[in-house]
């Protein structure tokens, strides 16, 4: 009898064992909360340096962003805070590029196998979506929903892309979303919500992806 409660017991082990190894493969498994703490980190100096610049608090409210015409000082400071957020994001994608990398390679996975190319393309759809939404807003001058347009698509594409990567990932893009729609109902906040959702939210989320899933594969 215990002979063959023990072969039962093997036997749900295996099958628990490669239902994990499935699972695992149809995972993005690369992505780590260093990732996301990196990408925070950056968003908030981007933040920080664009209020020393401009010589404004980043939780003051902004009322000049609805009026903004096309005068030769609104026009700079549009392009200032365009140039900004392009800079910010790049250095985002390259620090989640080399944490991603990193840890890649210590599972012994490649970073752009079939689902990580999935990952990839289905994050970009909804990141290129927000950026040509964004840039349409732009030419039309409605600068004011423009960051409120960014939260909002970038939050759809967290949600999007948690079923090919760590669930606990669409928590974090339903956030953005509600950050998203509650700055459309006040948009002078834009660099405070900016700030929040492209920063704060970025290390809180990085280090409970740390602490959950990085520790725990150490």
């Amino acid at each position: 009898m215990n002979l063959t409660e023990n072969k039962k017991q093997e036997q749900l082990e295996s099958l628990l064992n490669i239902k994990n190894l499935m699972e695992q493969s149809a995972r993005f498994t690369a992505l780590s909360g260093a990732s996301g703490i990196s990408a925070g980190i950056i968003a908030v100096f981007g933040c920080l340096y664009a209020a020393f610049q401009l010589n404004f608090p980043i939780y003051a409210q902004a009322q000049s962003i609805m009026r903004w015409d096309s005068s030769p000082g609104e026009a700079s400071t549009v392009k200032f805070l365009i140039t900004t957020g392009l800079l910010v994001f790049v250095l985002a994608l390259a620090a989640f590029l080399f944490f991603a990398g990193k840890k890649a390679k210590r599972n012994s996975v490649k970073l752009f196998n079939n689902v990580g190319r999935k990952f990839i393309f289905n994050h970009s759809i909804f990141l290129l979506s927000g950026g040509l939404f964004a840039a349409i807003l732009f030419y039309y001058g409605f600068y004011l929903l423009i960051v409120p347009s960014l939260l909002i698509f970038y939050g759809l594409a967290l949600v999007n892309i948690s079923k090919f990567s760590l669930s606990s990932i669409r928590n974090l893009g339903i956030l953005e979303i509600l950050l998203g729609f509650i700055l459309c109902l006040a948009p002078v906040y834009a660099l405070l919500f900016f700030f929040i959702g492209f920063g704060v939210l970025h290390i809180v989320y990085g280090l409970i992806l740390h602490i959950n899933y990085d520790r725990q594969a150490d």
